[in-house]
């Protein structure tokens, strides 16, 4: 890099992991992209590429990330409920 900043190691912009993502986000992630089966159909995100989900599972985390480095990452709530005005404006 020639004089910018590295996003890779700027501390706003790191990705909280799966598995420190709250139980309910797991969960919820893992219905999303649950495969069909011949008796109940697959989640949203079941048809999704390989790097689709990585990508989306990235994002998800730099936003989870963002909360609990601001003290705001409630580990007790669905993620329905996190998503309010406040905290995606």
């Amino acid at each position: 890099m020639s004089g910018g900043i590295d996003h890779k190691k700027d501390p706003a912009r790191q990705v909280l992991k799966f598995a420190a993502w709250p139980n309910f986000d797991q969960r919820a992630w893992r219905a999303a992209t649950q495969p069909e089966d011949p008796l109940e159909p697959g989640g949203a995100g079941a048809h999704w590429a390989p790097q689709t989900k990585h990508a989306v599972a990235k994002s998800y985390g730099r936003w989870l990330g963002w909360l609990d480095r601001q003290g705001l990452l409630d580990h007790g709530i669905s993620p329905v409920d996190r998503a309010t005005p406040e905290f995606i404006d």
